[in-house]
């Protein structure tokens, strides 16, 4: 028996996951491909205009990672993210002031 303290080294394979990003009027979605991930192995984190995508699996033994710059017209603390069938749905609002909006016109 040894006395000494044995550390296990893993090794992950990391991964650059596919990925999808479109607009409608009120938002940006991305769509982050991540088979084999649970929502509590998924960072996602904004800094400094980027969006951060870090997902890691021991069981797997796979780390995806993925960055996004975000457009001008997204708003950084308008983020919502869910996870569904191995499949991350990243959705940033854009910034009010930049949405379309209906103006009224006022008649005699």
């Amino acid at each position: 028996m040894s006395t000494s303290t044995e550390t296990q080294a893993f090794s992950f394979d990391l991964h650059r996951p596919a990925a999808d990003l479109f607009a409608d009027e009120a938002s940006f979605v991305w769509l982050v491909d991540l088979p084999g991930i649970g929502a509590d192995e998924v960072d996602l984190e904004v800094v400094d205009g980027k969006l951060f995508v870090e997902a890691t699996s021991a069981e797997l033994s796979l780390k995806y990672a993925r960055r996004l710059q975000l457009p001008e017209e997204a708003d950084p603390s308008q983020v919502d993210a869910s996870l569904e069938r191995g499949q991350l749905r990243i959705e940033i609002q854009k910034r009010e002031e930049l949405k379309p909006r209906k103006i009224a016109i006022a008649g005699s």
